[in-house]
């Protein structure tokens, strides 16, 4: 499926995509993807974009859509595979995630991806997460990439900054998991420079459940 041109707005869900929902994949061109919200009781999914395929923005704007439930994935964007942005904005995405009984998760508050996400002249600004726990005992609310969440992260001439996450719980959020979150290591052709070990990528809100899962370069712009 593919959208030109588009404004999606003011949309809601009580599952996924509050604004716009495929199983297949999707292709938006120079679209608004603006104020949109999930709401459930359980998982809540891309409260602006929901794929099961390929998500390939160009020139859109992903921007103050909303999640909330037990756990949540991707209040801008979620996609099951690969996300290629070009000359796109996904900013001021918001989730909360609430479960009296268990451990609650936000997962990729911008971006959720269960693959590999590629941006190219992009900014991914200002997504934030909140995620509290009731019920007292050492339940703990989890919080991983206020910004992106993915496999693996390819990002050149682009802007991450300003994601945040936050919770009810001094034990949450212990990790450092601010901006990027990757699922599993990669091999990255290119660092930042100067080289980051492992406490350095979490100084600078950036995480990876193994060294070398991230590929960031400001270079050949």
């Amino acid at each position: 499926m593919a959208l030109t041109r588009c404004v999606v707005s003011g949309n809601s869900s009580a599952a996924s995509g509050g604004g716009v929902w495929t199983s297949g994949t999707l292709t938006l061109n120079n679209c608004i993807i603006i104020s949109n919200r999930v709401s459930n009781s359980s998982g809540a999914y891309g409260g602006g974009v929901s794929v099961g395929g390929t998500l390939t923005l160009n020139g859109c704007a992903i921007v103050g859509n909303s999640l909330s439930g037990i756990d949540t994935y991707g209040a801008g964007a979620y996609s099951e595979a690969a996300i290629t942005a070009v000359d796109s904005v996904i900013a001021d995405n918001t989730a909360q995630a609430y479960r009296l009984d268990s451990e609650a998760y936000c997962r990729g508050t911008g971006l959720f991806c269960r693959t590999n996400v590629s941006l190219r002249t992009c900014q991914v600004l200002r997504n934030y997460a909140y995620a509290a726990v009731g019920g007292g005992g050492h339940r703990i609310p989890y919080n991983y990439g206020g910004g992106i969440y993915c496999e693996r992260l390819t990002a050149s001439c682009s802007v991450i900054s300003s994601n945040s996450v936050s919770s009810d719980s001094a034990s949450g959020n212990s990790d450092g998991r601010v901006e990027v979150c990757l699922q599993r290591a990669s091999l990255p052709a290119t660092r930042l420079s100067p080289q980051l070990g492992a406490c350095s990528w979490r100084a600078r809100g950036l995480h990876s459940e193994q060294p070398g899962g991230w590929d960031v370069s400001h270079n050949n712009c």
